[in-house]
Order: C-alpha cells, then structure tokens, then sequence
C-alpha cells in the first residue's frame, strides 16, 4: 500500500491520503498549497510512506520418508537405513533444520505400534556420532545454504539391536522446521 500524509513545518498533519487516516480530525480535508509558506516561513513537507512489498518467498523442504524395512530381532543386530532431503529457496539462502524428537526423546526415540515400542535414532552424518534435533540436549542442528536448484542432504537413521521387539509395524511422526 502507498499514501502520502502532508506535514507542516510543526509536524501536524492537516491532511493525508490513501489508506492512512486523517491524523487531525478537526482540521479540513484539504491539502495546503505548497508554495504557501508557514508563519515559521517553511514549505509544508510531502512523506511518502510504503507499507511492506507483501510476504517474502518461502524456502521449502521435501523430505523422503525414512523405512527401516523389515527387522529381525533375533538377529541381535542394528539396522540402519539413509534417507534424504532437499531444500529449496527462491534465492540463495542460508538455513537451518531442526527436529523434534517423536514419541521419545531426543536420547531415546521410540517409534510404536499397537504392541509396544521399538527404540531407534537419527543422525546428521554417515559415522551416526551426531544426534539430529533441535540443538538443545547435545543434539545438532542441520545448517546449509540452499537456492532454486535446492540442496539435498542424506539423513541416517538406526535401530539398535532390540532382541525382546516384538513383531509389527512400527513407526513415528516428528516435525521438522527449516529457519531461514
């Protein structure tokens, strides 16, 4: 929106236009003559005011869900698994992601079923040292730099080995939020 307020050298507004209301209601709509000269001797001065170019681009993020496929328990073995994701920025733009931590916590993350739970994790890098969060409880965060090609990174998940699991399908919602 554009609209133009008229002040006077004393910084009263006798009048304005466009979406700004009348900052002196006892005063007449209508605008000074420019060439007019207030008693101190000064022009009036036009402002000009822009409110806001509208909502900047959002950057996005597609993640592929992560499946740790079928698991024996008995196998007395952990099973890991890789998924990616990419984020996408109309212009190169610095980000950061973060994670919740599901059902669990962040040092004990759990996915469920109708039967019980199955402990799992995930991690921002392949040797899965480094917890993926939200920067808070040792865990870290996901920072990078993404624009209109869009940037992917590889996400890495692990089940530790779980002997008393028991049979079903398992599984977990968390919510990831990208800062730009």
């Amino acid at each position: 929106m554009v609209g133009t307020a008229v002040h006077d050298s004393r910084g009263r507004a006798p009048h304005s236009t466009g979406p700004f209301p009348d900052l002196r209601g006892d005063l007449p709509m209508t605008a000074p003559d420019p060439r007019r000269r207030s008693p101190s001797g000064c022009r009036p001065l036009l402002l000009l005011a822009l409110l806001g170019a509208g909502p900047a681009a959002a950057c996005t993020i597609d993640i592929a869900a992560l499946s740790f496929g079928s698991i024996d328990p008995l196998a007395n073995a952990a099973s890991d698994s890789v998924t990616t994701f990419t984020v996408t920025c109309p212009v190169d733009t610095a980000y950061s992601a973060t994670v919740t931590a599901g059902a669990g916590s962040y040092a004990d993350r759990r996915m469920t079923s109708a039967g019980g739970t199955l402990d799992y994790q995930l991690y921002t890098e392949a040797s899965r040292s480094l917890v993926w969060g939200d920067g808070s409880a040792g865990t870290s965060v996901i920072s990078g730099a993404a624009g209109p090609a869009g940037v992917t990174r590889s996400l890495y998940g692990r089940v530790p080995a779980q002997p008393m699991a028991i049979p079903g399908s398992y599984s977990d919602t968390l919510l990831v939020t990208v800062t730009y």
